[in-house]
């Protein structure tokens, strides 16, 4: 018999922090593994290998890769292991194909209740498009929140009915082969929209940790010497697997997750063209110079053993980003998801034992403590970490005792500014809004500080306070609705903390405010009404469904005032002045700005943050290349 220990509020294990810590503040890493050791509550041992690794049947048919323009969410908080009690401040916890008509919102029940005169909505596949921005957004690629051409008909989607993929256990999958779960204790994976446990997971032990990287290590040699076309290839193979996957995990996406079913379709539908498109930014060798004697040849060589390490948001999205980038650079990768939303990476990994040798494709589930253990282990080469500013400077650290390579896309406070000059109010407004709370405000680059011109204030945000109206926030498997709940009990009690610092402090609530007490980490979509710019809620991330609106005047003091944060993550711009506004874009310190779009992805274009939001970047050749090591070979001339 396994032991039970909850990833409900006892999780704090898990916990993540908010980046206002300094580093004077970090606990030493030693001291976080001794005291989360303290919270296992039985000894574990390591399981055993079954005998076969069960792979899934082929996909039927030929996938047609959609086009190259891409929308994804993308960044988010990481599972960690630093607990809530060593830390002064915390964070809690850690985007085509045809338009499907069928997905209009307009033919939603609830849409009839919303005036025209307001806006109209259309959904497309999994997002939300503004008609009236329609031509602006659509020219060349697509949004986060804007993608086009499903290629599920979510409206045909048994809404509320459990993934077929709870049908058999959870467990690691180490050398091709899923563990036998005998002899682990295990974790509770929580639905959030009901507080229930829909499923457990075993938790890895330091053996566990070495099983996967001798496998990983054996399976090197051979696989970092096939061809980038050849791995192409088999990561194309793989994405058609995958995409036969889609309607089972959307359901159990929403299930662990919480996001609503349309936005579970989105992110599992989003990393699509991950699967066709990367391989298209290849690090070719080239001659870079050359003489009478000798010429340079530059080349890139894959790294080794890498690991990624994934967050709860965006289990599907930010994991596949990993995995197809380390696969098609010739590198072996060992994902540790999230213990709050395990289930779908479990079975994702799974399918990929069919694709590639033992060893190349692997994920280990667990605790607090398998972080520590996979970014000290000295024979991993990489990690690719997505979460908090506070944990990727743990991460930093520990990496740095063994010198290995580390990619962090960490928080951010992002800025979404609204320009004087808009010829469509309420459009703009909607767009404001969802970029506020998409996915319920869990995300890295959600809008969580938005900058009105004072000119238009008054305005604006009685057409903000209007149109929230319309959103529906509940369980993601009910009709009509767009929010789910918040992932976790942990980060729901931290974002609990800036609704009651609104109240405290009387911040006039232009929406939302009052949470009512019932089962699931629901909170209603709330907007601030102009708090002071040193307020908590303007200064930190909240990373849930409450936004500061704010006034500004002078550009000059705009860009200061966005500038002053620690972060710099990503910034949206709204305005019908293209040159003003990509003026002021650029004058933003975040890795990413976008103008009258919405975070939008693409694999050839690179993403990363600033400052404190991160070091290096996913995605085009910056992404690739840190999954390797730059080599220069002198040949000479014959």
């Amino acid at each position: 018999m396994s032991t039970t220990s909850t990833t409900t509020s006892t999780s704090n294990t898990l916990g993540e922090q908010t980046g206002r810590a300094s580093l004077l503040e970090i606990q030493d890493h030693a001291r976080l593994i001794d005291h989360h050791a303290a919270h296992t509550s039985s000894s574990s041992t390591a399981g055993t290998y079954n005998s076969s690794s069960a792979p899934r049947a082929p996909a039927a048919g030929i996938w047609t890769p959609p086009a190259p323009a891409h929308g994804v969410p993308g960044g988010g908080l990481g599972a960690e292991w630093t607990n809530p009690a060593n830390w002064p401040e915390q964070r809690g916890t850690p985007s085509y194909r045809p338009i499907d008509t069928s997905l209009d919102f307009t033919r939603r029940p609830w849409a009839n209740t919303i005036p025209e005169t307001i806006f109209t909505v259309t959904m497309i596949g999994l997002g939300v498009q503004a008609i009236g921005l329609a031509n602006t957004f659509f020219s060349g690629t697509t949004s986060l929140l804007l993608p086009f051409h499903p290629s599920i008909d979510s409206s045909k989607m048994a809404v509320g009915v459990a993934s077929k993929l709870l049908d058999a256990p959870f467990s690691h999958v180490i050398n091709g082969k899923t563990v036998d779960t005998n002899g682990f204790k295990t974790l509770d994976v929580i639905d959030p929209a009901t507080e229930k446990t829909i499923a457990q997971v075993p938790i890895a032990t330091k053996e566990t940790v070495d099983q996967a990287v001798d496998a990983a290590q054996a399976a090197f040699p051979a696989w970092s010497k096939t061809t980038w076309d050849e791995r192409a290839k088999l990561l194309q193979q793989y994405g058609e697997e995958y995409k036969s996957m889609i309607p089972e995990l959307v359901k159990l996406l929403t299930a662990e997750q919480g996001k609503s079913t349309q936005f579970a379709q989105h992110e599992c539908e989003s990393i699509l063209p991950w699967f066709t498109e990367l391989a298209k930014v290849r690090l070719d060798e080239k001659v870079v110079h050359e003489d009478d004697t000798h010429k340079a040849i530059e080349r890139y060589v894959p790294l080794g053993v890498c690991a990624g390490i994934v967050p709860w948001n965006f289990p599907i999205l930010l994991m596949l980003w990993k995995v197809t980038q380390a696969i098609v650079t010739g590198n072996c990768i060992i994902i540790k998801p999230s213990p709050f939303t395990p289930l779908c990476d479990i079975r994702i990994i799974e399918a990929a034992q069919k694709f590639f040798p033992a060893g190349v494709v692997q994920i280990v589930v667990g605790d607090d403590n398998l972080g520590p253990w996979i970014t000290e282990h000295p024979r991993i080469q990489k990690i690719s970490f997505t979460g908090s500013t506070v944990t990727g400077r743990l991460v930093a650290k520990s990496c740095s005792a063994t010198l290995k390579r580390f990619t962090l896309e960490l928080g951010g406070n992002d800025p979404c500014v609204v320009l004087k000059d808009q010829k469509d109010m309420a459009t703009t407004a909607q767009n404001v809004l969802l970029s506020a709370f998409f996915n319920s405000g869990q995300v890295c680059i959600a809008a969580k500080r938005v900058y009105v011109h004072e000119d238009i204030y008054d305005e604006f945000k009685a057409t903000l306070a209007e149109v929230v109206k319309h959103f529906k926030v509940g369980p993601g498997t009910e009709e009509g609705v767009m929010f789910g709940p918040i992932n976790n009990k942990m980060q729901y009690n931290k974002v609990g903390e800036f609704f009651e610092e609104a109240k405290k402090q009387n911040f006039n609530i232009l929406s939302g405010g009052d949470v009512e007490k019932k089962a699931g980490y629901f909170y209603p979509l709330t907007i601030v009404d102009n708090p002071p710019e040193d307020s908590r809620l303007v200064q930190e991330e909240p990373f849930g469904p409450i936004v500061p609106l704010l006034k500004w005047k002078d550009e000059a003091d705009l860009v200061k005032r966005i500038n002053e944060s620690q972060w710099g993550l990503g910034a949206t711009v709204w305005s019908s002045d293209i040159e003003g506004a990509e003026r002021i874009g650029r004058q933003i310190e975040s890795g990413t700005i976008w103008i009258n779009c919405l975070v939008q992805h693409h694999p050839a274009v690179p993403f990363g943050g600033m400052k404190s939001s991160g070091i290096g970047a996913e995605h085009g050749k910056n992404g690739l290349s840190a999954y390797c090591q730059v080599q220069a070979l002198w040949v000479p001339k014959a």
